[in-house]
Order: C-alpha cells, then sequence, then structure tokens
C-alpha cells in the first residue's frame, strides 16, 4: 500500500496535511534536530498513521497550496498545539519557526494575533497540566467563539 492508498482508504488527507506542515515547520531553520523529527513521528502516531508513512510523507515534496485545513476549531486548535510542541522539541523556539508556524496558522484561518494568544496559553497552562485534551478544552472554552 503505498502512501496516497493509505489515506485515500482513510479519508485523512487532513491528517497528511498537517503531518507535512510539521515537517516543514521543524526544516525551516535548516535544522531538522533529532527531538523534532522524533516528536513529529510521535504526533503522527498518535493520529494512527504508521511509522512507514512518516517517513514517505517526509520525503515527499509539498507546498501550500496543498495545504488542508482543519475544519473544526477544536482540530484547529490541536494544529497549533502540535506545531509549538514540534518548535518546542529542541528546547529554543527558533525565529524561523516561529514564522513559519503563523503563516500555517494563518493557513487556518487563525491570525496572527490568536496565535500568540494560544501560545501565550499553551505555555500557562504546561505549568498546571500536560494533558492535551485538557490544554485544547481549555483553550477551546477561552476563545473557540474567535476562531
Amino acid at each position: 500500500m503505498n502512501v496516497s492508498d493509505f489515506y485515500e482508504s482513510r479519508g485523512q488527507e487532513e491528517i497528511k496535511s498537517h503531518i507535512k506542515s510539521l515537517f516543514i515547520l521543524a526544516a525551516t531553520d535548516g535544522d531538522l534536530h533529532r527531538k523534532e523529527l522524533k516528536m513529529i513521528y510521535s504526533i503522527g502516531m498518535e493520529y494512527g498513521v504508521p511509522e512507514e508513512q512518516l517517513t514517505q510523507i517526509f520525503k515527499e515534496e509539498g507546498n501550500a497550496s496543498d495545504y488542508q485545513k482543519p475544519q473544526t476549531v477544536r482540530k484547529k486548535i490541536e494544529h497549533i498545539f502540535d506545531l509549538i510542541l514540534v518548535m518546542m522539541a529542541d528546547g529554543e523556539m527558533k525565529r524561523d519557526e516561529l514564522i513559519t508556524a503563523k503563516k500555517i496558522a494563518a493557513l487556518m484561518d487563525i491570525s496572527e494575533k490568536d496565535f500568540e494568544e494560544i501560545l501565550d496559553m499553551m505555555n500557562e497552562l504546561t505549568l498546571i497540566t500536560h494533558d492535551k485534551e485538557e490544554i485544547v478544552t481549555h483553550i477551546e472554552n477561552g476563545m473557540g467563539h474567535r476562531i
């Protein structure tokens, strides 16, 4: 089964697009750190994408016109959460990565201001909990009406 069969059979183009955006983000600074790669594979497996398919996605070319934006507020927040996890995986948030993450957020119709608010909320909430569902729910309840 090739990568396109996997996604067509499961209707998961949005997930493939999301994973591709994570790879693009991680490579933005010219240094695809091992910890970033490990984080992306972990996120992909969380979405049910087999490791061999993740490797194929990594090797594929892609551009902004291929991006499939999430259709719900919750999915948008989850995708932003994942972007931030990848940016922080190597222990530092680089300027180039932040710019790219904001561009990806814009593709989801999330303003730069809202992206920064989500980032601030995540930073505050991770001091209290590391549970993704809890953090996403809190952000969704706090600002879901704007996204």
